[in-house]
C-alpha cells in the first residue's frame, strides 16, 4: 500500500466520533500548490478528507483547531457505499499512520514559496 506525507491546514475543527469501542477523529486539511501559468505564479488549494483512529483520534481532537498547521503520514483508502437512492457511491479518506504538531503562527504567515519553489504537498 502506498503511504504519502504532507503538510495541510485544518479546514475545520477536527470531529471526534465514538466507534464501538474506541474514537475514529475526521477532518479535512487545506494543502497549497504553486505553479506558473501564463507566465504567472498562482496559487491552488487542494483539499484532502483524513481520518485518524484510537487515542491519536483524541490527541487530535483535543489539541487541533480550524487554521492550525500539521504534518501527516498517511495511506490512501478508497471508502464504497450505497447512498440512500441505492447508488454507487466512493471517495479516498487518508488513514493517517503518523503525525507532527506545526507550531502555530503567532502573526499572519506570509505566502512565500520554500526553497524548491512550492509548498510542501502530498
Amino acid at each position: 500500500m502506498m503511504t504519502l506525507s504532507g503538510v495541510g491546514r485544518f479546514v475545520r475543527d477536527p470531529e471526534l466520533k465514538p466507534v464501538n469501542d474506541t474514537n475514529v477523529c475526521e477532518f479535512s486539511l487545506a494543502v497549497n500548490e504553486y505553479r506558473k501559468v501564463g507566465g504567472e505564479r498562482k496559487k491552488f488549494a487542494h483539499f484532502f478528507d483524513c481520518v485518524i483512529w484510537d487515542k491519536a483520534a483524541e490527541v487530535i481532537a483535543q489539541y487541533c483547531n480550524k487554521g492550525d498547521m500539521i504534518e501527516i503520514r498517511a495511506t490512501p483508502r478508497q471508502d464504497k457505499w450505497q447512498d440512500s437512492e441505492g447508488r454507487n457511491r466512493s471517495r479516498v479518506v487518508f488513514r493517517v499512520d503518523e503525525f507532527s504538531f506545526l507550531p502555530r503562527a503567532t502573526t499572519s504567515e506570509p505566502e512565500a514559496p520554500q526553497e524548491d519553489g512550492e509548498d510542501p504537498e502530498f
